[in-house]
């Protein structure tokens, strides 16, 4: 709300240093920067450089205003000038391309290319990775994809060859092979889209929480193919000449699947995955959620089961695969009592058997579990809470009034400040 008062003062001080180039480039990049006013800040930056008082790195200022501006025909004087005068700065040229590119003068954006290449090619030690890959991007950027994709690949080979490790870990060789898998994309080369993807997740190196974000983009790669059909024959003609796959390729193109209810071809592709990678959880749900979808309750089932045979301590399985074993009496029972069996020390399986046996409406037995969990857990009320809960319900008035005493007996650290409030609301459906 006071904008205009800031750039009234700005105005101000403009006036009375107009000669001082220092005020000059601070006033325009407030006016820019700080009050988003870029007519103005563009037109005394303009003024500054025709009076002479407009340094080359002033000059780079105005150049990225214009650009930001969609100005581009008229950053390209300024461009000629910077570039005559520092010709061996990559981030020049690349503005440069880029703005002709934008200004629709594509002939001379081409033999910018032609002789950004040349250049760097003829000069001593100038054909380095941190110019190369500027280079490649804007290449791929104006649509000179397969220079890009080659300046790319040049990009990859030189940090291999120069980075601790082959470049494994450090961040910059997986945005490398990404940037690689999208120009890839953009040429229709599923095949080697995808192989780059792969090998940005690759050179993550182990940590997973950086792994996941070219999972991710791996993702993205999978989705955008437009011939995900012939790559899927291309993958399983492979598999079987050369005897290798990938759970990640497969799981990516699973879920493509899956996302467009194509369930069924899902369903295989998953399946391929977990012959690959048999304890990935993320591909037991997918098998799951395909058997949901095609109402298949008996491979929902077996799918189950064959998860919790590593994911002992996952207790959600238990009792999903007790819900969805209902019309089979012995089994659904069975998954119900493996939930404790999994840990029967922990106050996490007794809890968890305890709300099961409360859906089941079997109370007696609910009373068991959540007497087990106030002894195991003596410092929180939950035990004690749910266990009041189902005497009550199993009409056990003593014992419902005994736990609702030793409730209000202790003493429950400040976390627990609703428990007295829980207690009364217990207390009231205890009949006399």
């Amino acid at each position: 709300e006071k904008s205009a008062d800031f750039a009234r003062v700005s105005e101000d001080v403009l006036r009375e240093r107009q000669e001082s180039p220092r005020t000059i480039f601070y006033v325009a990049n407030y006016l820019y920067q700080g009050l988003s006013r870029h007519s103005r800040a563009i037109d005394i930056l303009m003024n500054s450089r025709k009076r002479g008082l407009l340094d080359d790195s002033g000059t780079r200022t105005l150049v990225q205003y214009l650009h930001e501006q969609s100005m581009y025909q008229k950053s390209i004087p300024l461009l000629i000038e910077l570039v005559e005068t520092h010709p061996d700065e990559m981030s020049l040229r690349v503005l440069f391309i880029r703005a002709l590119h934008r200004a629709n003068q594509i002939q001379k954006a081409d033999a910018l290319i032609a002789a950004t290449d040349e250049h760097f090619h003829a000069k001593d030690g100038a054909w380095v990775e941190s110019n190369i890959i500027q280079f490649a991007r804007i290449c791929v950027e104006v649509g000179r994809l397969k220079r890009g994709i080659g300046y790319f690949e040049e990009s990859i080979n030189l940090h291999q060859r120069n980075a601790r490790n082959r470049g494994i870990g450090d961040g910059t060789l997986s945005q490398y092979y990404y940037e690689l898998a999208q120009a890839f994309s953009q040429v229709q080369n599923t095949e080697k889209a995808v192989d780059a993807a792969a090998a940005a997740i690759v050179s993550w190196g182990p940590r997973h929480d950086q792994r996941q974000n070219a999972v991710s983009q791996m993702q993205s790669v999978v989705n955008s193919a437009p011939d995900i059909d012939s790559y899927v024959k291309l993958l399983d003609q492979k598999a079987k000449k050369l005897g290798t796959d990938s759970p990640i390729i497969r799981k990516a193109i699973g879920n493509r699947f899956f996302n467009n209810k194509k369930y069924e071809r899902a369903l295989q592709q998953y399946e391929l995955a977990l012959e690959l990678s048999p304890y990935d959880r993320e591909i037991h749900l997918g098998l799951l959620k395909c058997y949901d979808k095609l109402e298949d309750s008996e491979g929902a089932v077996l799918q189950l089961l064959s998860q919790i045979d590593f994911d002992r301590h996952n207790l959600s399985l238990y009792t999903d695969l007790a819900q969805r074993a209902k019309e089979n009496p012995n089994l659904a029972e069975r998954a119900a009592t493996s939930i404790v069996e999994s840990a029967p020390n922990e106050a996490e399986s007794h809890q968890a058997l305890a709300k099961f046996r409360e859906e089941q409406q079997r109370w007696n037995e609910s009373i068991d579990h959540w007497q087990r969990v106030s002894e195991l857990r003596k410092l929180e009320p939950t035990g004690l809470l749910g266990l009041a809960n189902a005497q009550v319900h199993a009409k056990k008035w003593a014992d419902a009034k005994q736990s609702i005493r030793q409730l209000r007996r202790q003493e429950w650290p400040a976390r627990f400040s609703d428990v007295q409030n829980q207690a009364r609301q217990i207390e009231r459906r205890i009949k006399d």
